[in-house]
């Protein structure tokens, strides 16, 4: 028999080492929050980031799309994730577990 699991929002902790924590619905990942960037030196990254900012990513959207951004702390990377994955429960008209419920 398949467990069936609440449409049950959180972040918790990734396996990655560094301090990213995994945005799961149920026990599905759809979008993670990375620490902040260290000051640039060396490094070479696509798209570049102000050091200090916190990047997220959710890569389950309305429009299947990925979104990613940046923050300037981990609370606000934080809700920027959950802002995007409201907005695609709320055009797929999924309604996420009340919290404490």
């Amino acid at each position: 028999m398949t467990d069936i699991h609440a449409l049950r929002i959180r972040f918790e902790p990734s396996g990655h080492s560094g301090g990213r924590e995994t945005l799961l619905c149920g026990t599905v990942a759809v979008g993670a929050v990375f620490p902040p960037t260290p000051p640039p030196t060396t490094r070479r990254t696509a798209k570049p980031q102000a050091p200090g900012r916190c990047r997220w990513r959710v890569w389950v959207t309305a429009n299947g799309i990925p979104r990613e951004g940046s923050a300037r702390c981990f609370a606000a990377a934080r809700e920027a994730a959950l802002e995007q994955f409201r907005a695609f429960l709320d055009a797929a008209r999924l309604v996420p577990e009340q919290e404490g419920a």
